[in-house]
């Protein structure tokens, strides 16, 4: 057998197993940080500080007594050498894991990214920048569940970190200008929501759900003396008369905020139910949740690719309306209720989206006819889509949208072979301008012209939300902010 080692000077070391004599050693430019062999033992894959990642394949030739080696027998010898190396990530490589299947090698390190590159035979395929190449796959480092909520009445956005949540308010023309902030005492956050109205702002950690009151005109945030079972999910509907919280165990709770005056808070559960069809252990977690635009229905998806929509007309009847069907076996990412609030939108984890009406139990006529036929530039995308969003004053666009790029789909009309592509050409003097907007509210397009189009004007999105105007607000995390909490690199 081989033993490999690497060290903190650079140095990845074969060793000969039985009597510890180095068959062959290289240095790298900074310390070895972390090492993967494939099943097949025939290939060794090393990164570290330097970030660079060198693959060392073991060959076999005949033993000829003039080169190093291990004797495997009197006719042949085994050899290791180094033959690709490739570069995916600017700063220190900490982990390396092989995907045997897809013959992939997965990077991660304190860029907080994760890198997927492509490998034949052991040798990196990817080519950087190359038109008509297959380029690296960086996966996203944005959280898997929104930390972005907004508060359209108020022009409020709230955002929720480890352990704080920020509250802030934007206007036009201005940058976001912070109001307050709650510091949860180290209890990290789960979950957090701002009602439309901007009046209740809350939050879960594992151990309990609370609850705030906000005055904007006196700017006074005010804590309820009152813990709820902790949520994984919540929502405000959107008369913000109501919150709705999901347990991991897949308890949904429904509770009254209506006060008689502005002075008290009558807070009080009106209802908890969990579907028959939620009853496999570990399989039903909530994961997603919404409400319909006139707060009659909620829609529940969970860890078992389930969704169901429910009643919530009376407060003391909760009705299951249906649970749809499951179209193929890819993984719903996000659901969202369309203005006439009849319809549910589900994006898949293969990019496919459809329409389905939960009254007349079926899916609209445009995803009958087209979600098997969506561009094929679009599916092949590997970023999944997040974000579904509706506007009141164009009812036939939907918009949606990645951590990367938004979509735009006209559904009155059939969608082409091929997606329009916007990219944005930026002028370097203003590149960091642009960076350095964490959120902008822009006019929405309605180009009834373009059927469907993948536009990069907005990139490391987190969040969207259409506005009652004309526009829309975009919160953005701007990579060089990333960047500039990481240590430098090493050249």
């Amino acid at each position: 057998g081989t033993i490999v080692s690497g060290d903190s000077k650079g140095w990845i070391k074969f060793w000969e197993s039985k009597f510890g004599s180095i068959l062959y050693e290289k240095q790298h430019t900074g310390d070895i940080l972390a090492l993967k062999v494939t099943k097949d033992e025939n290939v060794v894959f090393a990164s570290g500080a330097d970030s660079q990642i060198l693959g060392y394949r073991r060959i076999r030739s005949q033993n000829t007594n003039d080169g190093e080696g291990m004797r495997v027998d009197e006719n042949e010898i085994v050899q290791w050498v180094q033959f690709t190396k490739t570069r995916g990530q600017s700063h220190d490589v900490k982990a390396l894991c092989f995907n045997e299947r897809n013959k992939q090698l997965i990077s991660g390190g304190v860029t907080t990214d994760i890198c997927v590159y492509h490998t034949k035979n052991g040798s990196f395929t990817d080519v950087f920048s190359v038109k008509g190449k297959r380029k690296l796959r960086h996966v996203t480092c944005f959280p898997s569940k929104p930390i972005i909520s907004v508060s359209p009445d108020q022009k409020l956005i709230l955002m929720h970190h480890e352990t704080m949540l920020h509250l802030w308010k934007y206007e036009e023309g201005e940058s976001p200008s912070k109001l307050a902030e709650i510091d949860t005492a180290g209890s990290n956050i789960v979950c957090s929501e701002i009602s439309e109205s901007g009046k209740w702002v809350a939050y879960s950690s594992a151990e309990a759900t609370r609850l705030y009151q906000f005055d904007y005109k006196e700017m006074n945030l005010t804590k309820l003396e009152i813990e709820l079972p902790p949520s994984r999910l919540m929502k405000f509907t959107h008369n913000s008369r109501k919150l709705i919280t999901a347990e991991a165990s897949g308890i949904t709770h429904i509770y009254d905020l209506a006060s008689e005056t502005e002075e008290t808070v009558d807070l009080r559960q009106v209802n908890q139910f969990r579907g028959d069809n939620f009853q496999d252990p570990g399989y039903d977690i909530i994961v997603s949740l919404d409400i319909s635009y006139n707060n009659s229905f909620i829609a529940l998806g969970t860890l078992a690719n389930e969704i169901s929509v429910w009643s919530i007309k009376s407060s003391s009847e909760i009705e299951n309306l249906c649970t749809l069907p499951n179209f193929g076996d890819n993984f719903h990412t996000v659901i969202k209720f369309m203005p006439n609030n009849t319809v549910l939108a589900v994006a898949h984890e293969d990019n496919r989206f459809y329409f389905y009406d939960f009254q007349v139990k079926q899916m609209r006529k445009w995803s009958r006819k087209y979600m098997d036929r969506l561009p094929a530039n679009h599916l092949e995308r590997y970023n999944n889509i997040i974000g579904i969003e509706f506007s009141h004053l164009y009812p036939s666009r939907v918009l949606l949208y990645t951590n990367y790029y938004t979509i735009s789909v006209n559904l009155r009309e059939a969608p082409p072979k091929e997606a329009l592509v916007e990219r944005v050409d930026v002028d370097r003097t203003d590149w960091f301008k642009i960076l350095n907007q964490r959120s902008r509210k822009v006019a929405l397009e309605h180009d009834d012209d373009i059927t469907f189009k993948i536009s990069y004007k907005f990139t490391n999105i987190l969040a969207i939300k259409i506005l009652r105007t004309s526009e829309m607000l975009v919160v953005e995390n701007p990579w060089d902010e990333i960047l500039k909490t990481l240590p430098h690199a090493v050249k």
